[in-house]
């Protein structure tokens, strides 16, 4: 008796075992596969390009026309979307600014709202896929004392443009802020500090819990969350990592950060039109940027490049060769990129004749490596 009694007991030890075993792999496998979706779709977003300078016009004195155009675009439409997705664009980011068109009780204005839902439409029926954000928006300066006021408009403004939207598939992709710093202080520009960092991810929370509470299909989609500034440096990166780590159930979040390096190059208007692939100098700014987004790749989080580009100084042939190795890079590291358009200085398309300004330039900044 006393050996059949041994022998249950180990039998159920066995099974314990092999049940925990069973489960631990069963969550292990569960977990890198939803990582593994979101670094798949990721991927499926390709190469991408941003139409800047439009919907994201902000204090501006606008008394005739469309507030879109007083940066000096025309407005968009749904050719410019067809040649975007031709030229072998997968993905288009349409920024918007939404300050300027809410009223006291910040309440998005149903005109301005509609002309955004315009556009989002003409980029999909294009075959696109589309991030919109909320891109220059001086109400949410990183004013710490004010961070109650700051959170709450940001959760009532992303309340309303998730309703807007609830019903649209995973090919629209939500970006709950640009560039979040402390304007016009000696902070804007840097890593910031703990506080700063730390309000950051408070509003990339309030962002992801607000567009998931609207319910319908916002329940799992694709959101981007984003560092301080949006910079990509190890400091600004450690902080979102954190965030991300918080939030391991849901897999359907991204980051995003923004890198224009060397910054000499790509974007000081004072700066050099040179750059050169076998110079240490011109690659370490770069290099170190996609180290810093490694730390999220190499952790399984998906990390997109929403915006990079070089300021066309009449050097195309530097500019190619600064491009290729961006894609290169990117490609490499499972890193999607979209290029920054704003209709000038960066602009790969001639928005009014709708014709590449430099085809090589255009066929770099839209290849992904499939």
């Amino acid at each position: 008796m006393k050996v059949k009694y041994v022998l249950k007991i180990l039998l159920l030890i066995v099974l314990a075992a092999a049940f925990v075993a069973g489960t631990a792999y069963f969550i292990g496998t569960r977990m890198a596969y939803s990582k593994g979706e979101t670094q798949r779709f990721v991927k499926q977003l390709g190469a991408g390009i941003n139409v800047g300078n439009s919907l994201d016009v902000y204090d501006a004195d606008v008394k005739e026309g469309l507030f879109e155009e007083a940066w000096g675009n025309p407005p968009l439409h749904k050719d410019l979307f067809k040649t975007i997705r031709a030229a072998g664009f997968k993905t288009v980011r349409i920024p918007v600014s939404w300050g300027d068109h809410v009223d006291d009780g910040f309440n998005v204005d149903p005109a301005w709202m509609s002309r955004v839902h315009e556009v989002v439409d003409m980029a999909l029926d294009s075959g696109l896929y589309v991030i919109i954000n909320s891109h220059h928006e001086p109400w949410r300066s990183l004013v710490t004392r004010n961070d109650a006021w700051i959170r709450y408009r940001n959760m009532l403004l992303w309340r309303q443009i998730a309703e807007e939207f609830k019903d649209y598939d995973e090919r629209l992709l939500f970006e709950g802020m640009n560039e979040p710093r402390l304007i016009d202080s000696e902070m804007e520009w840097t890593d910031g500090d703990a506080g700063l960092k730390g309000f950051v991810n408070e509003l990339n929370g309030d962002f992801v819990d607000t567009v998931r509470a609207t319910g319908g299909k916002n329940s799992d989609r694709y959101l981007l969350v984003t560092t301080y500034a949006g910079k990509a440096t190890d400091a600004t990166v450690m902080v979102l990592k954190d965030f991300l780590d918080e939030r391991k159930k849901d897999r359907r979040l991204i980051a995003s950060v923004h890198m224009y390096m060397p910054y000499s190059f790509a974007q000081d208007e004072d700066g050099t039109d040179k750059w050169d692939q076998e110079n240490p100098d011109d690659l370490k700014d770069i290099e170190l940027g996609i180290s810093s987004m490694m730390i999220l790749r190499d952790a399984g989080y998906s990390v997109m490049l929403t915006e990079y580009g070089a300021k066309d100084k009449g050097n195309d042939e530097a500019r190619i060769a600064w491009a290729t190795y961006y894609a290169a890079r990117c490609n490499y590291n499972g890193i999607a990129r979209i290029w920054w358009d704003d209709g000038s200085d960066y602009a790969l398309i001639d928005r009014e004749k709708l014709v590449w300004k430099n085809t090589e330039l255009n066929a770099i900044a839209a290849y992904s490596k499939e």
